[in-house]
């Protein structure tokens, strides 16, 4: 089980992916909270349970706000992000899994506004933010149904309805190729490719 699940954010416009990601679990209804990273370069969006939730339904629940945060926001491209946490929905005994430093820990660490400036009292803050139930979580996920929760790779815009995937046209014109007939997958609870099996608009 997990307490929190948290959105990693790098690169130069981390900003405005952690932002539209935000967007996203507002939309949900899902508290979240944006804090910039202790090396200033970063950001990551923190989501609070009032009560233990297992991993595999708050990664369920993370995949599903990435989907949702790309499908409002096609052109956005979502490079600055990185991964979730927990990354695992369980962990050996004798492990711990992956670590990601708590809030408030110094450098530059602290939870941002809406205007990306410091909240003035930050535990203020942190005590006011409503936290996440397990039923409110359970709710959500399950309300994309079973196997619905997804990451999205490629995003193709169209200025006309066709039948036709490949011959979707992509930002910047030209036309998304042609995805391959088949590819090989893995064995995991979210839907993967080798990226050598897609073509080089999609890795």
């Amino acid at each position: 089980t997990c307490r929190f699940l948290a959105a990693d954010f790098d690169k130069e416009a981390w900003w405005r992916d952690a932002n539209a990601f935000l967007e996203a679990c507002r939309s949900k209804g899902v508290p979240a909270a944006l804090e910039r990273s202790r090396s200033g370069n970063g950001g990551h969006v923190w989501i609070f349970f009032a009560e233990p939730v297992p991993a595999a339904l708050a990664r369920r629940l993370s995949a599903h706000l990435v989907t949702a945060t790309m499908e409002r926001n096609p052109d956005i491209g979502f490079a600055s992000y990185d991964r979730f946490f927990p990354s695992q929905d369980t962990v050996l005994t004798s492990g711990f899994g992956n670590l990601i430093a708590l809030p408030l820990q110094g450098g530059n660490s602290v939870f941002l506004d809406d205007s990306f400036e410091p909240h003035a009292d930050q535990w203020a803050f942190l005590s006011s933010l409503r936290r996440l139930s397990l039923a409110e979580a359970t709710a959500i996920v399950e309300e994309v149904g079973a196997g619905s929760a997804r990451l999205s790779g490629c995003v193709c815009r169209s200025t006309k309805r066709t039948t036709n995937p490949g011959a979707r046209r992509r930002r910047g014109g030209g036309r998304c190729p042609r995805l391959p007939d088949r590819c090989r997958s893995g064995s995991t609870r979210f839907w993967a490719t080798r990226s050598t099996s897609r073509p080089p608009v999609c890795r």
